[in-house]
């Protein structure tokens, strides 16, 4: 939100030096549906319209074989004009074995070309530890991306994109057989 000026100009190639400038207008931006105040606190932005607002995971230990369910919850900003796909992604230490999870949210029931501002939408998902997996510690993610693009949605924490462009849920434990 704001107010903005919109110029246009003339600028030198090499260096990007302004050689002629016109201010055409001003435009002001109204805020936002949703301020940072009614976000939830601990909430990651992923684009600039949904919101991972929070996630549960049905157990922090497993064995080799059994399922685990993770469920996200998102918030949208706007109404969303993308078709996204969640994948929450499960990797074994040393990387020796990954488990995905990619759909369309809440079990395909509600895509996100359906979102509205204010659209509250749980997404469940299982995954099945590798009945070869060795004990260790596997850890848990979850990246927004388009499905028609395969572009990943940034997730826009400074914190949490410093670390890639997923989402950390934290970890499992898997224990022996």
């Amino acid at each position: 939100a704001g107010i903005y000026q919109l110029t246009a100009g003339v600028y030198r190639p090499v260096d990007g030096t302004p050689l002629a400038e016109a201010v055409l207008g001003g435009a002001r931006v109204p805020a936002q549906p949703f301020s940072q105040l009614s976000v939830p606190a601990g909430a990651v932005p992923l684009g600039n319209a949904i919101w991972l607002t929070g996630w549960r995971l049905s157990a922090t230990t497993a064995h080799p074989g059994e399922t685990i369910e993770v469920e996200a919850d998102f918030l949208a900003a706007r109404p969303i004009t993308t078709d996204d796909t969640v994948s929450v992604a499960l990797v074994g230490s040393n990387y020796q074995w990954q488990v995905l999870a990619d759909g369309t949210p809440a079990g395909g029931a509600i895509p996100t070309l359906k979102w509205i501002a204010g659209s509250r939408v749980a997404d469940r998902h299982r995954l099945t530890i590798p009945s070869n997996a060795a004990p260790g510690t596997a850890s848990l993610s979850l990246t927004l991306y388009d499905a028609f693009t395969q572009r990943i949605l940034p997730v826009l924490d400074r914190d949490l994109a410093a670390r890639g462009q997923s989402v950390p849920l934290g970890t499992i434990e898997i224990a022996a057989p």
